[in-house]
């Protein structure tokens, strides 16, 4: 007979009120985990499944853009699953973040770059991560979209008060955002990133975290 042991560990955030237990089952080809979130008086509030599967646990870059070309309508995408975006409006100059070249945007719906609806890019049901390194030269006049998946799905925008926010849409139809404790400046290069781990929403600028907190 084989011995199958349960392992139970638990989180827990000087910071905040809410805590995680984790409980692992040994299969036999990979361990299970399940997570349950508690709130600050004990409460279950959320329960999670994952594996250690490598498919489940490695991270995979769904998209990665240089703006190298330079010229033209289309720009590549250098992970492996080829997601050309198209260009609308938005013009090509000299000058860009670690490459010859950048994309110029104007404030407002015209001037964006559209991704294709592959499934690669279709559905992110735990994780995500949005990242952009950007050059503002102006206040916006309104909250100005920098990364947007489907509406408020999911979006990296700047605010009016020049501030960068991470905003993200759950499937229940619930909506949280998280503001970085940050004034952008102007003309140069920032890179902005927001994460959400499946708990915890964070943003970053130029890799420092600039805001967080627990999503319930």
């Amino acid at each position: 007979s084989s011995l199958i042991t349960l392992q139970t560990l638990e989180y827990h955030d000087a910071d905040v009120p809410s805590w995680v237990k984790q409980t692992n089952y040994p299969g036999q080809f990979f361990e299970t985990s399940n997570y349950t979130y508690f709130d600050g008086l004990g409460r279950v509030v959320q329960t999670k499944e994952a594996t250690d599967a490598l498919e489940a646990v490695t991270p995979r870059v769904r998209a990665e853009y240089h703006f190298e070309e330079g010229g033209g309508n289309t720009v590549a995408d250098s992970s492996p699953n080829h997601n050309t975006g198209t260009i609308y409006r938005a013009t090509w100059q000299q000058g860009g973040y670690q490459s010859q070249y950048a994309l110029r945007f104007i404030e407002g719906n015209s001037y964006y770059v559209q991704l294709p609806g592959t499934p690669s890019l279709a559905n992110f049901p735990n994780a995500i991560t949005l990242e952009a390194v950007v050059r503002i030269t102006s206040r916006p006049e309104h909250n100005m979209s920098i990364i947007n998946k489907g509406g408020f799905n999911s979006m990296l925008y700047l605010r009016m008060t020049n501030r960068p926010a991470f905003a993200l849409t759950f499937t229940d139809g619930s909506q949280e955002s998280l503001t970085a404790d940050f004034d952008l400046l102007f003309n140069e290069w920032i890179t902005l990133k927001g994460t959400y781990d499946g708990y915890r929403m964070r943003i970053y600028v130029n890799d420092e975290l600039k805001g967080d907190r627990v999503v319930n």
